[in-house]
């Protein structure tokens, strides 16, 4: 173990030792998102978002990069963590990321009796969403499988239980509508 000294920078905050304590900002961090959209010389406001203006998408807005715009409302986002007054504007202006439509899949699969002092299974899943992997999970079964049917089927119960937290999850986030599950049995 090495000491490095006292904390300065991590994750993008910026920490500053004063008489009172640590400081803690965002000044580089914010520097380098300016930077790194071209926004350096912009001009500067009193407020966040101009009182009274009632943003709409319309069909005749410009054409826009939409993964340039959502690397900078992810980017805005993390500004927030110290600058509290933005969140109000950064949620405005989230309204409009559209929204992605992938499919969910899932996969299971079991090795019957693969452990051979204990002739536990263990048993696998993954989810993907689109082409991204987002949970995956390899855990041995709690009980010995009396058959290769059975250790199937408390993996198919355990990635079950797993695709309805995420879709619960990504109903919250409202990047799910109600009635698009789709089931594949592959046996």
């Amino acid at each position: 173990m090495s000491d490095l000294g006292n904390l300065s920078y991590f994750l993008g905050l910026q920490f500053t030792e004063t008489e009172n304590g640590f400081f803690m900002h965002q000044s580089k961090y914010a520097l380098d998102v300016l930077e790194r959209f071209q926004m350096q010389n912009c001009n500067s406001a009193s407020t966040p978002v101009e009182t009274g203006n009632s943003s709409n998408s319309t069909d005749e807005d410009q054409a826009v990069d939409h993964t340039l715009f959502r690397q900078m409302i992810g980017c805005l986002r993390d500004v927030c963590n110290t600058r509290p007054g933005i969140a109000y504007g950064v949620g405005v202006v989230s309204r409009f990321i559209k929204t992605i439509t992938h499919s969910m899949v899932g996969y299971s699969d079991t090795d019957w009796c693969g452990d051979k002092d204990d002739r536990k299974s263990t048993s696998g899943y993954v989810f993907m969403l689109g082409d991204s992997p987002i949970p995956w999970c390899s855990k041995k079964q709690n009980v010995v499988g009396l058959s290769s049917c059975e250790a199937e089927y408390i993996s198919a119960c355990m990635a079950v239980c797993q695709s309805v937290w995420l879709e619960t999850l990504l109903k919250e986030l409202k990047l799910r509508k109600e009635g698009r599950r789709k089931h594949v049995v592959n046996g």
